[in-house]
């Protein structure tokens, strides 16, 4: 299992990501979100990375065109979307696949994956998936 740490807003609190060994270091480009960054504070960050592959985008878009452009603005290659359909998700994967230019090659594409209550419990400071519930 990769840890991803998200809407990391502060360059020390994404020190302390970086020295604790998370895998990657989410930024929050979406305006409903609290931890909304602007494209050139995503840039800012980014930029004082020691691994700046390890840097992921979290973007609700409304077209494929607004991801290539907040990647080519940003310089992260790495995205986790909460919109588009899987057919938008698959020319995504095609321009990876035809690595049309170096801001879309190597695209790594996240998905979010809702978790509820019910279905995580902690035991001895591990976090376990269990089976849903059955609904009455």
């Amino acid at each position: 299992m990769k840890i991803k740490v998200c809407g990391i807003t502060r360059s020390k609190d994404l020190t302390r990501c970086e020295e604790s060994g998370a895998e990657f270091m989410g930024f929050i480009s979406v305006d409903r979100s609290k931890r909304n960054l602007s494209l050139k504070e995503i840039k800012n960050l980014r930029s004082g990375m020691k691994n700046k592959e390890k840097a992921v985008i979290v973007l609700e878009p409304a077209d494929i065109e607004e991801v290539v452009m907040k990647m080519k603005k940003t310089g992260v290659r790495n995205v986790q979307l909460l919109s588009l359909t899987p057919n938008q998700i698959k020319y995504l994967r095609w321009i990876e696949k035809y690595e049309r230019n170096p801001f879309e090659a190597h695209l790594k594409i996240f998905r979010t994956v809702g978790l509820s209550k019910d279905s995580i419990e902690i035991k001895n400071c591990e976090t376990v998936l269990t089976p849903e519930k059955k609904r009455k």
